[in-house]
């Protein structure tokens, strides 16, 4: 069922609209998604008003919303699904800020949203992930590079490069002395 006619958003100037909300957007993913919007149902319409009206007073009366930079990570997600992938230690770093940032948006709005409202729905739909940011927590650092001590493993053999390069230095420092 066609509920617009032909042409509707050329007509409405939709075009200019959706690019004010594309480069309003903090995340590549935001304005991937937000480059295909178009007109709606009213009902969607309707929700969509609801929830931004609530933000909105959150914004003027309340605590203010966490700050909110949303790495891209949709594409190392996709190449991380494969059992056996494996990911840049930049790419999990990513991740964890988002799996963190979900976790404070889903607090934040859950603890200020009216039950049954469409805020409501939007904080159940950010799944707060602890097992996954502890995971990654305890495999990155505060920088994102992989930690010294991330596994037995990777402690030995990092301990074995300190050992060979400080035994390259004093063989260098030898014969240089000669």
């Amino acid at each position: 069922m066609e509920v617009f006619p032909p042409r509707a958003e050329e007509k409405l100037g939709f075009e200019s609209v959706r690019v004010r909300i594309v480069e309003a957007c903090r995340s590549a993913d935001g304005a991937e998604r937000a480059a295909l919007l178009g007109p709606t149902s009213v009902p969607d319409a309707e929700a969509a008003l609801e929830r931004v009206d609530r933000l909105q007073d959150l914004l003027r009366f309340s605590d203010p919303i966490p700050e909110v930079t949303f790495p891209s990570v949709g594409e190392a997600l996709r190449r991380a699904a494969p059992e056996g992938a494996w990911l840049e230690p930049e790419e999990l770093h990513d991740i964890r800020q988002v799996a963190a940032l979900a976790r404070r948006m889903h607090t934040y709005l859950a603890a200020r949203a009216e039950p049954g409202s469409a805020l409501a729905r939007t904080a159940a739909s950010l799944v707060p992930l602890p097992e996954l940011e502890r995971a990654l927590d305890g495999l990155l650092d505060a920088e994102g590079r992989i930690r010294e001590d991330a596994s037995p493993e990777l402690r030995r053999i990092r301990l074995e490069a300190t050992r060979s390069r400080e035994r390259l230095r004093s063989e260098l420092a030898a014969t240089l002395r000669r």
